[in-house]
């Protein structure tokens, strides 16, 4: 075992952190090549379906697919990515105590990106995406800005049955800790307030954190919804994660 003063800590951990970085770095290209999660069995029935189909543009999502661009039969087709999130992005936001050596997220930067423009065009939902992407010089006929469409809901009218409601997945870690903090800190604040408000929390996030509020019994876990429609024509108020 690994024992020592709380001093020491320090020690360890920017060891562990160097020998993590090291591997990530050393094993990049087999993370973000995820080309490999498919046989040549898949493939082959990939294109096979391609070359049966008369298809003017095909859309790949998110960049751990986007290697499969090298793979299929494109012919004249149009090609295009929806990256849903700029990944490096993401993980430059995770970074907050620098576990992370900023030499490894260039490198992932780098591979996303060079993964993006093999494509003819690559789609963004937000105008910020839009413009980190021009920042590192692809032009602005290869991006595609959708901005996030969604069908708008006209629920009958029902009785409200929450006052809020949070709907989230599990695993995701700033999601649980958004959720967290917020039950632990403004909800006792709300109860307060008015004593009979109900949360209800939709969503495998539920499994997450059901047990550190199980006593609280205006905190309703509803987990997993296949129609989310009923619940939100139900509730009051929604918090977005």
């Amino acid at each position: 075992g690994i024992s020592g003063s709380i001093g020491s800590n320090n020690v360890i951990l920017n060891i562990l952190k160097k020998i993590l970085n090291n591997t990530f770095e050393k094993l990049t290209n087999i993370f973000f090549k995820p080309i490999f999660l498919f046989s040549k069995q898949d493939l082959k029935i990939i294109n096979n379906s391609l070359n049966q189909q008369n298809y003017d543009v095909i859309i790949i999502h998110h960049y751990v697919l986007g290697s499969l661009i090298k793979k299929i039969n494109l012919k004249h087709r149009k090609s295009i990515i929806f990256t849903h999130d700029l990944q490096f992005m993401r993980l430059k936001s995770l970074n907050a105590i620098k576990f992370f050596e900023e030499k490894f997220l260039n490198i992932n930067k780098k591979l996303e990106l060079s993964t993006y423009i093999k494509f003819d065009y690559t789609l963004v939902v937000s105008k910020l995406e839009y413009d980190v992407l021009k920042d590192n010089f692809f032009p602005n006929e290869k991006i595609i800005l959708s901005g996030s469409a969604h069908e708008t809901m006209h629920p009958k009218k029902l009785s409200k049955k929450w006052d809020l409601l949070y709907v989230g997945a599990s695993g995701n870690k700033p999601n649980i800790e958004g959720l967290t903090y917020f039950l632990k800190n403004i909800w006792p604040q709300l109860k307060l307030l008015k004593p009979d408000i109900k949360i209800a929390v939709a969503g495998s996030i539920g499994q997450d954190i059901q047990y550190k509020f199980k006593n609280d019994k205006n905190i309703l876990i509803l987990g997993y919804i296949e129609d989310l429609t009923k619940v939100y024509a139900k509730t009051k108020i929604v918090i977005a994660p």
